[in-house]
């Protein structure tokens, strides 16, 4: 009997082991990023967490559009040549591709518009025609310039650049990448509706289990990333 009960102890135990999901949250970027991590040894979570959210809050920093202090803000006004972090240089690199393929169609420099709307809402008020167009005539993909050795130049001082497209993706992808060096491949990571997910959890070989609003039905995800 004494050797069956311990059986069914460690069975227990395993099961419950492989059930591991743990959830931490950090506001940031505007919104709260969540990471859930299912794992049957989280020796070593805690400490990646930090590190991960330190990433997240250290990004915001560089490419936050509300912060006037960001390392994004410091380069208005200026059109010369200034050196960007690496991940700020990769991202204005990104986005400056992105507008050329898209015709224009995500800008980052829309930031005079996104301020205008901003204000807007806040006043519940439609901006007048000519706001719009005089906002309009500040949006120029091509005015921003990459270089080598992360170099970045405006080509007009009134350019105002906003992220908001891409930044927070960039910012699942490196949360994401942590994870995965530290040994935690099965993970999502929630940044406020944008989603990274990784390797399916121990307990659930189908992959991650997403509810949408408004379903009564849970669709499987697994190596997905969802935007």
């Amino acid at each position: 009997m004494r050797s069956i009960s311990v059986f069914i102890v460690l069975l227990l135990g395993s099961y419950l082991a492989a059930q591991s999901r743990q959830v931490f949250s950090l506001p940031a970027m505007g919104t709260e990023f969540r990471i859930i991590v299912s794992a049957r040894d989280t020796h070593g979570l805690h400490r990646t967490i930090r590190r991960a959210f330190q990433r997240v809050e250290a990004l915001e920093q560089s490419m936050s559009d509300y912060r006037a202090d960001s390392e994004l803000n410091q380069l208005r006004g200026s059109t010369e040549w200034q050196h960007v972090s690496a991940d700020l240089y990769t991202v204005l690199r990104f986005s400056r591709k992105l507008a050329r393929l898209s015709r224009g169609a995500f800008d980052p420099t829309i930031g005079p518009l996104t301020k205008l709307w901003r204000r807007a809402f806040r006043q519940q008020a439609v901006p007048a025609e000519e706001d719009i167009e005089a906002a309009r005539t500040r949006v120029q993909w091509k005015a921003v310039k990459t270089g080598r050795h992360n170099q970045v130049r405006l080509r007009r001082p009134d350019i105002q650049l906003d992220l908001g497209g891409v930044a927070k993706g960039y910012a699942l992808d490196q949360v994401g990448a942590l994870l995965r060096q530290a040994g935690f491949p099965a993970f999502l990571v929630d940044g406020g509706g944008d989603l990274l997910l990784g390797a399916a959890p121990p307990d659930q070989p189908a992959g991650w289990f997403i509810a949408f609003p408004g379903s009564t039905k849970q669709h499987p995800f697994a190596n997905t990333a969802i935007a």
